[in-house]
């Protein structure tokens, strides 16, 4: 079994890493345990990411097109995984 990639998952990837490195907030340390000094600096960095997520689509992808999602599967598996290795606030 091939685990590779296909080209377009791999330049949704990249595309995806991109908008990241542009759009994370000012200061964002993945390294850190903690990037904010209360849950409240927490849950405005949150809400304020979710919404840019949303506005430049990376929001809902794995939802059918009809509710407003993207209609993709693996693509989100790898946004996902991106997030999930530190990169994401919260």
């Amino acid at each position: 079994m091939d685990f590779r990639f296909t080209p377009e998952q791999e330049e949704f990837r990249k595309e995806f890493l991109s908008w990241l490195e542009k759009n994370l907030p000012d200061g964002w340390d993945p390294g850190r345990y903690r990037n904010y000094e209360n849950q409240e600096e927490l849950k405005h960095a949150y809400k304020d990411f979710q919404k840019k997520l949303f506005d430049a689509g990376f929001s809902a992808i794995h939802y059918p097109k009809e509710y407003a999602g993207q209609g993709k599967t693996l693509s989100s598996g790898i946004q996902r995984c991106e997030i999930g290795f530190g990169v994401h606030p919260g």
